[in-house]
């Protein structure tokens, strides 16, 4: 993905989130354009697990 993570990673993270997939572009047959929509807001939270005493 290029930001850190796996490729397990990034599969579980488009398992898990809300992503929006458009067919954008059709027209070039074969090669048609798909785009991903990610909400980013989700990476601004820890969710690394901590201790608490």
């Amino acid at each position: 993905m290029g930001v850190g993570y796996g490729g397990e990673q990034a599969y579980v993270i488009l398992g898990v989130v809300p992503v929006e997939f458009r067919i954008s572009c059709i027209v070039t047959i074969p090669n048609p354009t798909v785009t991903l929509y990610l909400p980013v807001d989700i990476f601004d939270r820890d969710v690394l697990p901590t201790t608490r005493h």
